[in-house]
C-alpha cells in the first residue's frame, strides 16, 4: 500500500451537515458562530465550507494558517486574538475582560 500515515479524510458531505446543522440551531437563539480551522491546520476548503454553510467568522491560534488561508483568497477571514490584525467589533465576555481566555481564539469578520 502506497499510504502515508497519520492520515485525515474528511467526507465534506458529512462535515457540510454537520455545520449547517450547528450554524442553523445557533442562529435561532441568536448566537453567531466562529468556525476554528485550526484542528484543519487551516485548511483553506474547510474555511471555505465554513463561509457556505453561514459562519460569520474564523478563527486560528495559528500565524502560517492565517497566511495560508489568505494567500487561498480568505482575505482577512481569520485572525489571531491580540496577536494579528484588529480584533472583532464583538465585546468581550464578562470572563474574558476578567482574565480568563476566550474559547473561540482570535476573531474577525468571514467576508
Amino acid at each position: 500500500m502506497d499510504r502515508k500515515f497519520p492520515r485525515l479524510v474528511i467526507r465534506r458531505d458529512k462535515l457540510r451537515n454537520n455545520f449547517t446543522q450547528v450554524i442553523t440551531r445557533c442562529r435561532t437563539q441568536g448566537i453567531s458562530v466562529a468556525g476554528v480551522v485550526k484542528g484543519v491546520n487551516g485548511l483553506p476548503e474547510i474555511a471555505r465550507l465554513y463561509k457556505e454553510c453561514g459562519a460569520r467568522q474564523l478563527a486560528t491560534s495559528r500565524l502560517e494558517q492565517i497566511a495560508q488561508c489568505r494567500a487561498a483568497g480568505i482575505d482577512r477571514a481569520v485572525a489571531q486574538r491580540g496577536h494579528f490584525g484588529p480584533v472583532s467589533a464583538h465585546p468581550r465576555t464578562s470572563h474574558e475582560r476578567a482574565g480568563g481566555s476566550s474559547a473561540s481564539g482570535g476573531l474577525l469578520p468571514a467576508e
